[in-house]
């Protein structure tokens, strides 16, 4: 069976996701980034046979991901780094097999055809940092067209082949825009009303992961090229904030430290302890630290505050706290509302651009998804 099928990638810092695109419909595939290296000899425990564990083959080599790396290799996983760029990163390899193989496996449900029997070319866009972006755009094509055959152990056992057709690499951030600006009705795209204004003019887009926290000027739709710009900051500044702060009140460092802090409560053995201060202090003293960088970035680009029309705040980091109080509200606003209260303070007339009910975290990789379906040959 010959499929056609597309992939829409955001390999980030604190975990990936895909869009896989057949027969005009999209699913999200979510997966951790983190692997582990498995010895050679090394047998795979039964009860991680039905588990959500990944086994791939890379090099002749096995990597594990998922419930059997998190729980038996916590100390020597390989993750990702802020410090390096994406397409130097080994997990960025072992993602990209790991994707391939996912996809093919959700291919062989959806189609109801077994793997031997599907002949599969991706047509595949990924996210890229603004600044990556530019200097590394063509090595990330190469890295993705290399590969060209997946093996995997487990979940099911496969060792396929497949085609890719064509890479496109666009810039994290600006496709939130695109994913703020546009919705799909019907399969064709319209702009969504309450963001028609900003096609013109002046919109700022804050993007902020988990190890950096990218910008970039969208003026009249389109990027001003000179205006990409990384930060390294991003919510692991929050999160070694809020670990110092429990340290220090508590006397010990929790595992799932980012858990925490998107409920605001420690679980200390059983006796919840909600710490909604600690967290909204490490968000305030990140918001003022960004502040202070952007304002500074806009003067290297000799732009007013008051010139910019819109922002666009997006990103794993700007989410809300999970956990409400007796009044409904969270117990701590999300990043987004403090930093744009902040542009309000310099820029009364600034507006935060809409992002019509779209999860923020998810932003980036709904634009992209537009601009492979719409906006790419």
């Amino acid at each position: 069976m010959i499929v056609q099928a597309g992939l829409v990638i955001d390999l980030g810092n604190s975990g990936t996701r895909v869009k896989l695109i057949l027969n005009k419909k999209s699913e999200l595939l979510e997966m951790s980034n983190k692997f582990a290296e498995l010895a050679k000899g090394y047998e795979v425990p039964e009860v991680y046979e039905d588990s959500e564990t990944s086994l791939i083959e890379v090099g002749g080599i096995r990597f594990a991901n998922g419930e059997l790396a998190d729980k038996e290799f916590s100390a020597s996983l390989l993750r990702p780094s802020a410090l390096q760029p994406k397409v130097e990163l080994v997990t960025t390899q072992l993602s990209l097999n790991l994707i391939f193989a996912k996809a093919l496996e959700r291919i062989s449900v959806h189609t109801a055809t077994k793997l031997s029997d599907i002949d599969a070319t991706f047509k595949v866009t990924i996210l890229l940092p603004p600044l990556e972006q530019d200097v590394k755009k063509e090595v990330m094509k190469e890295k993705v067209k290399e590969i060209s055959k997946v093996v995997m152990h487990l979940p099911i056992s496969m060792s396929m082949d497949f085609k890719v057709s064509d890479v496109l690499v666009i810039p994290e951030g600006v496709a939130a825009y695109f994913g703020a600006l546009f919705r799909e009705v019907d399969g064709k795209l319209e702009i969504v009303p309450d963001n028609a204004i900003y096609q013109t003019g002046y919109v700022l887009i804050v993007d902020i992961g988990a190890g950096t926290t990218d910008v970039a000027i969208i003026r009249d739709g389109k990027l001003i090229e000179d205006s990409k710009d990384t930060f390294k900051k991003g919510g692991n500044s929050i999160e070694s904030s809020v670990r110092n702060e429990i340290k220090k009140k508590y006397g010990y460092s929790p595992r799932d430290l980012g858990a925490v802090i998107c409920r605001c409560e420690l679980d200390e053995n059983g006796t919840i302890n909600r710490i909604p201060d600690l967290v909204n202090v490490a968000k305030s003293r990140f918001s003022r630290s960004l502040m202070e960088d952007i304002k500074q970035y806009l003067e290297r680009m000799m732009i007013d505050m008051k010139e910019i029309k819109g922002t666009l705040i997006v990103g794993g980091g700007t989410l809300e706290s999970e956990t409400v109080d007796e009044n409904q509200k969270p117990l701590s606003p999300a990043l987004a509302d403090e930093l744009n209260a902040y542009f309000k303070e310099l820029a009364p007339n600034i507006k935060a651009v809409s992002t019509d009910g779209k999860n923020k975290r998810l932003l980036n990789i709904e634009g992209a998804e537009i601009v492979h379906k719409h906006m790419s040959n």
